[in-house]
């Protein structure tokens, strides 16, 4: 796999915590919050220049905190906040964590319920494949992955509905 691929998978997975640190560690101050997410991923990609690409993507999240922790402390640890967390802030945070917890939760429930190729597909654009490589993968043209995928989000959509009676 290459480093830039790990990159994406990386942020993939790990996007909301990265930027719910430095959203802390800004003190709540958005415009310092981004410019500290691009200071941590600067330093992930930078890191992971040297290190092997066979990472594991799935068990990174401690490279990952420790990379964001580190670069965030050499940057941010003797400013001064300019602004404080209010609950506004904690609360759209929470909510964003218990929405993003429960739509994977959901994914993964529904995930079961399909046959392999389904779930395949499913994985494809979960990892963040576009339709050309996923026709690549599959062999098959890139226009008929945009017809599988328009079946699978409504053979989705059928399976929740029997679930949870909708």
């Amino acid at each position: 796999m290459d480093k830039i691929k790990v990159f994406d998978q990386l942020l993939l997975k790990y996007e909301l915590a990265i930027k719910k640190r430095c959203f802390f560690w800004t003190g709540g101050n958005e415009k310092r919050g981004e410019d500290a997410y691009q200071e941590v991923l600067r330093a992930m990609w930078e890191q992971l220049q040297k290190e092997d690409v066979s990472l594991d993507v799935d068990n990174a999240g401690l490279w990952v905190i420790n990379i964001t922790r580190r670069t965030l402390q050499a940057r941010y640890s003797g400013d001064v906040k300019e602004c404080k967390l209010t609950n506004e802030h904690v609360n759209s945070i929470r909510e964003a964590d218990a929405d993003e917890r429960n739509a994977i939760e959901t994914v993964n429930e529904l995930k079961a319920y399909l046959g392999h190729n389904d779930k395949l597909l499913l994985q494809y654009i979960i990892d963040g494949y576009n339709n050309n490589e996923i026709a690549i993968l599959v062999g098959v043209e890139p226009n008929a992955i945009n017809q599988r995928k328009h079946r699978l989000v409504k053979k989705m959509r059928e399976i929740y509905n029997k679930l949870y009676n909708k």
